[in-house]
C-alpha cells in the first residue's frame, strides 16, 4: 500500500490507496483552476448577511447522505513563493482538489460555500481582524472515474494503469479552459458590495489576495447529479433538487504561498544579551524549519505549532529568535523560514538589533560641620567623564565593608543597606541629612526599548566624615 500526501493547506490529510474487502476504491485529485463566483459583501468582524443554505436554496444537511465526491483541498493558483509582505495585492484563482470514492464517472460535480478572507492587521491582535465574506457556488461538467487517474509515468514501480499518462504529480489534473467558474460581486450604484440580486453582477476573474491573510472555506456542500429534468445531469445543478446525492464539508483552509514578517525587540540595557525577533508567517506547508542566523543552517527539528498544553495553533503561527546582542548602531542578523512545499518555498529578510547607551553616575560628598552632626550630603560629580547620565530615580545606600557590586544589589546579595528609596534630587544636590559613613547611589529609568524594564547605574561610593 502506497501513501501519498495531497497538496494544500497544511492540515490535509494523507490518503493511502489500495484494495479493501474486495471493494476496490480509488482516489483521485482533480485540481480546478476556479474562476468562482460569489456573491458577497465586505465586513469587519462580523458574520455575511446569509448563510450559504439561504443563499442559494439549498436542502437541509441531514438531507445530504452521500459521500461519493469529495473536496479535500483548496488553494489559491499562486508561485510557491509568490508572496512578498511589502508588495502589491496579488490576483489568483482558487484550486480545489477533489477525491472520488467510487469508479463510475460523474457528469458533472457543483459546490456551494462560504469563502472569508481573514488579514491580521494587527498579529498581536486576535481582535484587529479585518474579515471579507463571499459567498460562492460553482460546477463543472464530467468528472472522470477514480479508476482513470494514476500516478505519473517518473514512477516506474507503480506506471499509469490508463492512458491519461502525462501527469507531473500524483492523483493531479488541471480543468481545462472551458470551466465555468467564475468570480462575481454584486455592487450598488456607487459600487459598494451589497447581498442584492437586483444589482449588477460584475465579474472578476481572480480572488484579490494579500500576503499574511488566511482564507477558509466553510459550510460546503458538494454535489455530483440531481433530480431535475436535466436528463444528462450537466451543469448547472439546480440546487433545490440535488439531495441526497449530496454532502457537507464544515470547514476547510484554503493553501495560500508562504509568507513570512519579523518584529524586533532590542536590547533592553547596555550589555545585556536580551534582544529578540519574532517571526510571524502563515501559508505555505507544513512542517516549517528556521534558520536563526547563527551560522548554522537550517534546524533540522521543525518549529512547533503547538500551544503548551500540546494543542494545534491555527495561522498565523510565530516562532522567537532570543537572547540576541546589539549595538547602538544596530547589529545585523538574517533568518530564514523554509517550508516543505515540493519546491520549498524561503522567506528571508535581515534586521537589525539596537542597544541603549552604558549609563554611569558619580558623586562627590560633602562632610557634616561639626562631630555629631547629621547634615553631610551627596551631590552629582559635575566634572564626571563620562557625563553623568539623567535617571528618573535615585536610591541612597550605605556601605558595609567593600562596596557591593551593581549586580549584589540587584539580586539582594550584598551587604550594603538601603538607607532611603527615591531620594529627591535637586539641581544635582541629594540632601538626606546625612552622618558620618560611606555611601553610595543607585541611579535608575526606563530602558527607551523594552517596556516594563528598568535600567541602572551604580555610582562610586563617597565616604562622609
Amino acid at each position: 500500500m502506497k501513501e501519498f500526501t495531497i497538496r494544500g493547506s497544511s492540515k490535509q490529510p494523507t490518503f493511502s490507496l489500495g484494495e479493501n474487502s474486495g471493494i476496490k476504491t480509488t482516489f483521485f485529485l482533480i485540481c480546478m483552476i476556479m474562476w468562482l463566483l460569489p456573491f458577497t459583501t465586505a465586513a469587519q468582524n462580523g458574520a455575511p448577511d446569509m448563510t450559504v443554505q439561504e443563499k442559494f436554496d439549498l436542502p437541509d444537511p441531514a438531507r445530504c447522505t452521500s459521500n461519493d465526491l469529495d473536496i479535500i483541498s483548496a488553494d489559491l493558483d499562486l508561485e510557491t513563493c509568490d508572496c512578498d509582505e511589502a508588495g502589491p495585492t496579488i490576483e489568483a484563482g482558487l484550486t480545489l482538489g477533489v477525491r472520488n470514492n467510487t469508479e463510475s464517472l460523474r457528469t458533472s460535480f457543483a459546490f456551494w460555500a462560504a469563502l472569508t478572507v481573514t488579514d491580521p492587521k494587527d498579529v498581536n491582535d486576535p481582535n484587529d481582524d479585518t474579515k471579507t465574506y463571499y459567498l460562492v457556488e460553482g460546477c463543472e461538467a464530467e468528472i472522470l472515474p477514480g479508476s482513470m487517474y494514476g500516478p505519473g509515468t517518473n514512477n516506474p514501480d507503480n506506471p499509469p494503469r490508463t492512458k491519461l499518462a502525462n501527469f507531473e504529480e500524483y492523483f493531479r489534473i488541471y480543468i481545462w479552459n472551458g470551466s465555468s467558474y467564475q468570480l462575481m460581486i454584486e455592487r450598488d450604484e456607487n459600487g459598494n458590495p451589497v447581498l442584492d440580486e437586483d444589482q449588477l453582477v460584475i465579474p472578476i476573474e481572480e480572488i484579490p489576495y494579500d500576503c499574511g491573510t488566511s482564507l477558509e472555506l466553510t459550510n460546503i456542500y458538494q454535489a455530483w447529479t440531481d433530480a431535475s429534468t436535466n436528463e444528462s445531469r450537466q451543469c448547472p445543478l439546480d440546487p433545490t433538487k440535488i439531495n441526497p446525492k449530496c454532502g457537507i464539508i464544515p470547514v476547510l483552509a484554503v493553501g495560500v504561498g508562504l509568507s513570512a514578517s519579523a518584529s524586533t525587540t532590542d536590547v533592553s540595557c547596555y550589555g545585556e544579551s536580551d534582544g529578540s525577533i519574532e517571526i510571524t508567517f502563515s501559508g505555505g506547508e507544513a512542517p516549517y524549519y528556521l534558520d536563526s542566523g547563527d551560522g548554522n543552517g537550517f534546524s533540522s527539528t521543525p518549529i512547533d505549532l503547538t500551544d503548551e498544553q500540546g494543542e494545534p495553533l491555527d495561522p498565523p503561527y510565530k516562532v522567537t529568535i532570543s537572547n540576541l546582542s546589539g549595538s547602538a548602531s544596530g547589529i545585523e542578523y538574517t533568518w530564514r523560514i523554509k517550508d516543505s512545499s515540493k519546491e520549498p518555498c524561503i522567506q528571508d529578510d535581515t534586521v537589525q538589533i539596537l542597544e541603549p547607551d552604558a549609563l554611569s553616575l558619580s558623586i562627590l560628598g560633602t562632610s557634616i560641620s561639626c562631630y555629631g552632626s547629621s547634615d553631610g550630603y551627596l551631590s552629582l560629580n559635575p566634572n564626571a567623564d563620562p557625563e553623568n547620565s539623567a535617571f528618573t530615580q535615585y536610591d541612597l545606600y550605605k556601605v558595609d565593608g567593600d562596596p557591593d557590586s551593581l549586580a549584589e544589589i540587584l539580586d539582594g546579595s550584598g551587604d550594603d543597606d538601603l538607607v532611603t528609596s527615591d531620594i529627591t534630587e535637586t539641581d544635582g544636590v541629594f540632601a538626606p541629612a546625612l552622618g558620618e559613613g560611606k555611601y553610595l547611589i543607585l541611579g535608575s529609568k526606563a530602558s527607551p526599548y523594552q517596556t516594563g524594564v528598568d535600567c541602572y547605574a551604580l555610582s562610586n561610593a563617597v565616604e562622609i566624615q
